[in-house]
């Protein structure tokens, strides 16, 4: 049996920008709230809105299900990404 060894570095300087805190005021919910829907702490839910945290797909989904809105719209793609990108459309 063999066993490899793979260390990934990632650039985490950036600060992840989304709209998390604005779409769940529009719903009228508490981070407490939100987070007893989505089944993750509250703590988990400040630090997404601070851009400390970010998200994984399973998360960012069922934030997008109960803020009834669409991940895209919660976690936008930095312009520069949009920008550098638009060829390979």
């Amino acid at each position: 049996m063999f066993y490899i060894s793979l260390t990934v570095k990632i650039d985490m300087s950036f600060s992840f920008k989304n709209n998390l805190y604005a779409e769940r005021c529009g719903s009228m919910l508490t981070q407490e709230d939100l987070a007893k829907e989505t089944n993750v702490s509250r703590q988990t839910i400040n630090a997404i809105e601070q851009g400390r945290r970010v998200p994984s797909v399973y998360i960012a989904l069922r934030l997008a299900h109960v803020l009834h809105t669409s991940v895209e719209r919660i976690f936008p793609l930095p312009k520069e990404f949009k920008k550098r990108n638009s060829t390979h459309v």
